[in-house]
């Protein structure tokens, strides 16, 4: 199968057009590539990073949002977390998906 036709461009990208426009195939895609182990690879991230309670974070090209989503329940309540991306799929994707402690 032809990866251009899986990972469409945006369709309004911004930047140098170089973005990925199907976050639920993207965030499929990554929870396979990872092989079960996105979690606990995105906690030792925030863990060299040094999250806790009450910080603030940035997730730069956040695609789907599913790091963004690990991020606002290591911050908690009076934390923040934002995410952004090139591609407004991703964005909006992000933004819709609700957060559910624990879910991979």
């Amino acid at each position: 199968m032809n990866g251009s036709r899986l990972f469409h461009p945006s369709s309004r990208p911004s930047g140098q057009r170089i973005t990925i426009g199907t976050p639920r195939f993207y965030d499929l895609s990554a929870g396979l590539l990872f092989g079960g182990t996105r979690r606990r690879s995105y906690r030792r991230l925030m863990e060299a990073a040094g999250v806790q309670r009450g910080d603030r974070a940035l997730d730069v090209g956040c695609g789907p949002g599913y790091f963004v989503r690990m991020l606002a329940e290591a911050v908690g309540p009076m934390g923040s977390v934002v995410g952004i991306d090139a591609a407004p799929e991703m964005s909006l994707r992000s933004c819709a998906v609700p957060r559910v402690a624990g879910a991979d």
